[in-house]
């Protein structure tokens, strides 16, 4: 059955293709990374199964049924490729990649090896840039579409918590301002949806072409977010075009270490990783506690 428009504006694709048995673990490896379209899932695959493999990834700029993806369902591709569940959500309907199956979207997805307990589309009302104007041809070159920038949030469980995470691509044909006002949205929503305390990542491609002094990265440091950059090792940029660090993850309410900008050459942007770690007892782990219990636990792996 084809994808109604109506469907992809407001809910989320949800789908299990895991076969593993879940294991409860006290650190997980978080990626996030903009795939530019995902045109290239074979060596996407390759590398998120390897030396990239995380238990959650949050995707940016992955196609459904386009025609420069030779109209495939890439989530579900790269889902059962990797054996884990995700959820996909549409920014945009490409209103020059279509065919006759079914709707060419384009958006972000979550594969995750935790299961997925909620999902939503918060798609943003401050809307900068017109992709889909009347006078736009349509024409590939001109990229017309419809929808909107949004964020992709997932309620994960994790043990016996909850993670949340927020994978979002911000508007980059507009200013760090407009930018802002997008983060504003994802910050008014989580304060009003989750009790304080609450573990919570916000992920994705936030195009912050002005580094440190990005509005962007204030407001969410003025929240209580740290960003994982700051003590991020391998390369010093995660868009080797215009070398500036686009992508980020921040996280709030759980601690992080081990981030990684990973210079591999399959899309425009490189991937960002970084371990976290789960709290207990109301106190968060430091680096030094989180190893001796991970050491702990691979001991215990071992002798069992």
């Amino acid at each position: 059955m084809k994808t109604r428009r109506k469907d992809y504006m407001d809910e989320p694709l949800l789908r299990a293709f895991s076969r593993l048995r879940r294991e409860s673990t006290s650190a997980l490896t978080i990626l996030t990374w903009n795939v530019e379209q995902g045109t290239r899932v074979e060596a996407i695959v390759e590398a998120l199964r390897g030396p990239l493999r995380a238990d959650v990834c949050a995707l940016q700029e992955v196609d459904r049924y386009t025609r420069r993806s030779g109209y495939k369902a890439l989530p579900d591709k790269f889902a059962r490729n990797l054996d884990v569940d995700y959820v996909f959500g549409a920014e945009f309907e490409e209103l020059a990649q279509g065919g006759a199956f079914d709707l060419p979207l384009h958006g972000q997805m979550i594969l995750s090896r935790l299961p997925i307990l909620h999902t939503r589309i918060l798609r943003f009302r401050h809307q900068p840039h017109n992709w889909g104007g009347w006078w736009k041809p349509r024409l590939t070159f001109f990229q017309p579409r419809r929808g909107g920038r949004m964020a992709l949030v997932a309620e994960l469980q994790w043990g016996e918590s909850n993670l949340v995470l927020y994978n979002t691509h911000l508007e980059g044909q507009a200013s760090d301002h407009d930018r802002a006002l997008q983060i504003s949205e994802i910050l008014d929503d989580l304060g009003s949806r989750y009790p304080a305390g609450t573990p919570i990542i916000i992920a994705g491609d936030f195009n912050t072409k002005e580094g440190p002094r990005s509005e962007v990265i204030r407001l969410l440091q003025a929240a209580a977010f740290i960003d994982v950059l700051e003590t991020a090792t391998g390369a010093f940029y995660t868009s080797p075009k215009s070398e500036q660090k686009l992508d980020r993850m921040f996280v709030r309410g759980l601690p992080s270490h081990d981030a990684r900008i990973h210079p591999v050459e399959i899309s425009g942007h490189f991937p960002v990783t970084s371990i976290i770690s789960m709290v207990r007892n109301g106190k968060l782990k430091t680096d030094s506690s989180l190893a001796e219990e991970i050491n702990r636990e691979e001991g215990e792996k071992h002798e069992g």
